[in-house]
């Protein structure tokens, strides 16, 4: 039903089957705050998860925000300031 209309190509060779294989419930590919988040509503359904991100958890925008968000909470800020 489904053909491929285009042959998988790799930057570098390499074999598959001579790779490690993980194995795992839930895949959350992110670790930042959402992807944080997201691993742990799926542990507290009893499930196996694993995280995986691009670098170091200090690489991630989450870390350099620091938790802070930019928005308008209480007089005499404003949204116009933030623009």
């Amino acid at each position: 039903m489904f053909q491929a209309i285009y042959q998988r190509r790799y930057l570098v060779s390499f074999k598959a089957a001579r790779l490690t294989q993980q194995v795992t419930d839930v895949l959350v590919i992110g670790g930042g705050v959402a992807g944080l988040r997201a691993a742990i509503a799926a542990a507290d359904e009893g499930v196996d998860v694993m995280i995986v991100t691009k670098d170091r958890i200090q690489e991630s925008n989450t870390w350099y925000a620091q938790g802070g968000v930019a928005a308008a909470l209480n007089p005499p800020d404003n949204f116009e300031a933030h623009i």
